[in-house]
């Protein structure tokens, strides 16, 4: 335009600037979209990295709920064994031997310090989520945190009486306590509450 009024003269620069600024404009808009896809590229590798160690620590997690379903069933069997030892030396219907009581109150023991270990292992794995738990509620007891983080880890009430070595009801009314606390209502969901919490400290 101003080589139209002759305020510029007219030479190659001038009479092509429009065509110059296009190419320059389209060679701009390419290395946009290069370092656009650059950057998705990126974040696309970032999400499958998050989800293929998500998929672990799920399969992790797993594999310790059926180890801790086993190791208590086994535990169940063998309390029932030596209370059924027990009653048969009360009525003296039949002599039992008594170092044989001993052993399995003792194998019984060793079962009771599995299932702390597992519980402990647990509570390292989870504990970013329990300090903030324990940070934003500092009234919950002990009881009220382990039943949050297995209701976090979405394990049935079945699975956490094994784990606590309790009945379901314990279980149903320790979450009822626990949702009070929490200024939960009963239709309100513990699980996805504690879900909020997990991602905020993620």
């Amino acid at each position: 335009m101003l080589t139209v009024f002759a305020v510029l003269p007219e030479n190659v620069f001038t009479l092509n600037a429009y065509m110059m600024g296009s190419v320059l404009e389209a060679i701009l808009l390419s290395l946009a979209v290069v370092d656009r896809y650059r950057t998705l590229e990126t974040e696309k590798l970032d999400l499958v990295t998050q989800l293929i160690s998500k998929e672990k620590d799920i399969s992790l997690r797993t594999r310790e709920i059926l180890s801790l379903q086993m190791q208590s069933v086994k535990k169940l069997q063998s309390k029932i064994k030596i209370a059924e030892d027990l009653q048969k030396v009360i009525k003296n219907k039949t002599k039992v031997d008594t170092y044989s009581i001993l052993a399995d109150i003792r194998s019984s023991k060793l079962e009771d310090e599995k299932v702390l270990v597992i519980k402990q292992q647990i509570a390292e794995h989870n504990a970013s989520f329990i300090f903030q738990l324990t940070g934003k509620f500092p009234n919950l007891s002990k009881t009220d945190i382990e039943i949050a983080t297995f209701s976090k880890m979405k394990l049935t009430r079945k699975e956490i009486a094994e784990l606590r070595g309790t009945t379901v009801h314990a279980v149903k009314m320790a979450r009822a306590r626990l949702k009070k606390k929490l200024s939960l209502t009963s239709d309100d969901s513990l699980e996805d509450f504690l879900n909020v919490i997990n991602e905020k400290q993620a």
